[in-house]
């Protein structure tokens, strides 16, 4: 298992994927970013990106964003069945993908991270070259 996702990373998910505010409260009740007032439901809110919620709510900003296809395909490009049968559609790589087990959350939450930069590493690229 990887390392715990560090704050950067998670800022990263929550600013740009999910395009919410990655809240600043300093020492006042309104954010100094989003200029939301604090409250009991939002009270220094920060995603932890170690929830099937965030882990579905960043799989729907991929399906949003219209790159669902190319996410399984990258998710599973290495992924070998012990059997040798077609890991896209086999029910291991599905319940794996969705964390069906109830653990891997964070993991999957983590790959989303390196697909979304990849991502937007290779839009870059590509946009200098049309450029």
């Amino acid at each position: 298992m990887k390392p715990s996702m560090d704050a950067e990373t998670k800022q990263y998910l929550t600013e740009t994927l999910l395009v919410e505010c990655w809240h600043e409260w300093g020492y006042g009740i309104v954010c100094k970013k989003c200029k939301e007032m604090w409250s009991e439901s939002n009270s220094g809110y920060t995603r932890t990106f170690d929830t099937r919620d965030d882990m579905m709510d960043l799989y729907e900003a991929i399906k949003k964003a219209g790159k669902w296809r190319n996410f399984v395909n990258w998710a599973f490009n290495d992924l070998e069945e012990p059997d040798g049968g077609d890991s896209y559609y086999s029910t291991a790589s599905i319940a794996w993908l969705f964390c069906l087990s109830g653990e891997g959350y964070e993991d999957r939450c983590q790959m989303v991270e390196e697909f979304w930069r990849a991502t937007e590493s290779s839009a870059d690229s590509a946009g200098r070259r049309e450029g």
